[in-house]
């Protein structure tokens, strides 16, 4: 039974490799760390 219906559909390929543009992917220590955290806190920060 599992087997008519695991053939019943079509094939896909398991091994999926999403592209991403790794230069926006992780932070870089281009911003100080008081502005990024002030720029993350509700409510904002007031500068």
């Amino acid at each position: 039974m599992i087997w008519e219906t695991a053939c019943s559909g079509g094939w896909s390929a398991w091994e999926f490799q999403q592209f991403q543009d790794a230069s926006i992917q992780y932070m870089r220590n281009t911003i100080d760390l008081d502005d990024l955290e002030a720029s993350a806190r509700f409510p904002p920060v007031n500068r």
